[in-house]
């Protein structure tokens, strides 16, 4: 890309675990797990860079960056073993921010929400800005 910015895309593989991969303009799509689109491209990520931003869907969240997820925990398992290399953001709408998420011990946190109203930072409770 011009920038530097390499853009990578989850796509479901064995047992539901994730693999998250590069896509470039002209590559197709293909229908995956629960009807999702994925790519099909082949260049794959195997390490993070020095600065990282995952974005992750969710059904719901709480403001202490707790998310509920589909149940297959990939996600889950792709964050904890990055560590603290990322910085991790929610993507919801207004009506999924919950007052509380059942969260497990093996459940991974976002650091930000980002709703069409809001930005919620989750490190910090008190901080949360207006985005109208």
């Amino acid at each position: 890309m011009a920038t530097g910015k390499q853009v990578f895309y989850p796509r479901t593989a064995r047992e539901g675990t994730l693999e998250f991969v590069r896509v470039e303009a002209d590559e197709p799509w293909t229908v995956g797990w629960g009807g999702v689109p994925e790519p099909t491209g082949s260049v794959r990520l195997t390490a993070a860079p020095d600065r990282f931003v995952v974005f992750v869907p969710g059904v719901a969240f709480d403001v202490r960056g707790g998310r509920l997820g589909r149940g297959k925990g990939g996600y889950d398992r792709f964050l904890a073993a990055l560590g603290s290399q990322a910085t991790v953001v929610g993507l919801a709408y207004e009506f999924q921010i919950v007052d509380e998420v059942p969260t497990e011990t093996w459940d991974q946190r976002v650091d930000f929400i980002v709703t069409e109203s809001r930005l919620i930072c989750c490190r910090d409770r008190r901080q949360q800005l207006s985005l109208s």
